[in-house]
Order: C-alpha cells, then structure tokens, then sequence
C-alpha cells in the first residue's frame, strides 16, 4: 500500500510539473510571430495580383455593368410572369368556357337541339330547377280565351277554335248516323253518351 501510494504521488508531481511548463510559455506571442511569418509572404504575392485585379475590374467594368443591367431586367420579366401565374391561368379558363359556351349555343341553334316542352326530360328539368308548372286544360282554355291586345293572335285563336268545332261535329255526324240491325236510327248527344244497340240474335 505504502508503494502504491508513493508511485500514485510521484505520477500527480510528474502531471502538476508538465502543466506548469505548458502554462509558462508564452503562446500569445508565439502564434502571432507565427502568423506574421505566413502572412508576410501572402502580402508580397497579393500585391501585384490585387493590382492587375483591379486593372482588369477597370477595364472590364462597362461591360459587366451592362450584363448586370440585363440579368436584373430579366429577372424582373421572369418575377412578373411569375406574379401572374395564377392570372393568365383563370384568364384562359375564362376564354375556354366562353369558347365552349358560345359553340354549343351555335351548335343547338343551327341543328335544331332545343329542348321541347312536350319533352318529359324538359319538364324533369324545369321541375328541378323550380321552373315548371302543370299546365292543365282550365289554364290552357283561360289563356286561349283572354283577351289580348293583338288582333292577329285573337284571329288565329277564333279559326283554332273552329277547326276545332268543325272537326267534332263532323266526328258526331258520324257516329249519329249508325243503325241497329232492324233499321232503327240510334241517336246520341254526344261521343260519351252515345250507345250502341245491338241485335239480340
């Protein structure tokens, strides 16, 4: 024990002697004689070099403030175009539903695609846009008869309506003139009341 205490001292005395000699020298003083040593040779090659730098900087000047004009501007072009990406994109969309709206109008108008109101797929749609209404006999009958202020639309209703009566008394004409089979004549008041009698055989 006594041995390995004294080998345990003499290792501290040994480590405390080295860092006192480290911490004795000068490194301040050392590193920048060091430094002036490796600068001064730098300094005398950079000298002339600098120069001729700054000949040819001189020299080239017009010319790389003429190229620096065009880079900015056409950076400038390239940011603008960018800022209106989005711009020129709905613009387009724009045109293209335009372009296609008014085609398929000129399309369904030249070749007659319209859609009809006796259509049942017209209706379904007018239903479901909140547009359409029965159109029942009462109301066609009141807006065949009202009064309007053309003359030219009473006169074609007036000859509507007698065609129309001229055409079901000729179709009572018609069914007034059958006969039963002992040759009696069958009269009827109209085509839901007439009846037909037939013979008993």
């Amino acid at each position: 024990m006594a041995e390995a205490a004294g080998g345990m001292a003499v290792a501290v005395e040994y480590v405390g002697a080295v860092a006192a000699a480290v911490a004795s020298v000068h490194w301040s003083w050392w590193f920048s004689h060091i430094a002036a040593l490796v600068y001064w040779p730098v300094s005398v090659i950079m000298a002339p070099l600098s120069f001729i730098g700054r000949v040819v900087l001189a020299i080239l000047s017009p010319g790389i403030y003429v190229a620096s004009f065009f880079v900015f501007a056409g950076k400038g072009v390239v940011g603008f175009l960018i800022s209106l990406e989005f711009g020129v994109a709905a613009l387009v969309g724009s045109l293209t539903g335009l372009t296609v709206a008014l085609t398929s109008t000129l399309l369904t108008s030249q070749l007659g695609l319209q859609d009809s109101p006796n259509d049942k797929f017209y209706h379904l749609s007018q239903r479901k846009k909140g547009l359409y209404a029965p159109y029942n006999n009462k109301a066609r009958y009141r807006d065949m008869s009202a009064p309007t202020s053309s003359s030219d639309d009473t006169l074609q209703r007036r000859d509507g309506w007698g065609k129309l009566r001229q055409q079901q008394q000729q179709q009572q004409q018609r069914h007034r003139r059958r006969f039963d089979g002992m040759g009696a004549r069958v009269t009827s008041a109209g085509l839901l009341s007439q009846t037909i009698h037939e013979e008993d055989d």
